[in-house]
């Protein structure tokens, strides 16, 4: 039996030349893990969350599709720039054989995503900052 314990911890990475970055070991075995099916496990959503980028699993981002789709409305609503956000943002990546993920420049532009990151565990996701950003939200402006 899988204990569903969310996302959680933070774990420092570095994004290589390719705008690749490793998953920490933690965060892909747990997407591993609960899955809801084998090719579930080796995707991810990524959409801008703020000064971050925000990481979901496939079927959790489905589901929230779902939601979204039930409450739409022909008339504009509030909320519905956040979600014009979010959604042009986002991306369907692969979590490569050696467990990285690509960034798209959209998104690391978005999240002033340098050459190290922080994943951070939400629960429901998982967060990507920018080192310096995290820091100087987190840890008073430096490690």
């Amino acid at each position: 039996m899988v204990i569903k314990t969310g996302f959680v911890g933070n774990f420092r990475h570095n994004l290589d030349v390719k705008n690749r970055v490793s998953l920490p070991a933690k965060i892909k075995k747990y997407i591993e893990e609960v899955a809801e099916s084998p090719e579930y496990s080796s995707r991810i959503m990524l959409a801008k969350g703020g000064d971050c980028i925000e990481g979901f699993m496939v079927a959790d981002w489905q589901r929230m599709v779902e939601q979204v789709q039930q409450n739409m409305s022909f008339k504009r609503n509030a909320g519905d720039e956040e979600l014009e956000e979010i959604a042009m943002t986002a991306d369907q990546v692969q979590i490569d054989k050696s467990g990285r993920i690509m960034i798209n420049a959209e998104l690391k532009k978005c999240a002033e995503i340098g050459k190290n990151v922080v994943f951070v565990g939400a629960i429901d996701r998982f967060r990507i900052w920018s080192a310096e950003k995290f820091d100087e939200k987190y840890n008073g402006g430096g490690r």
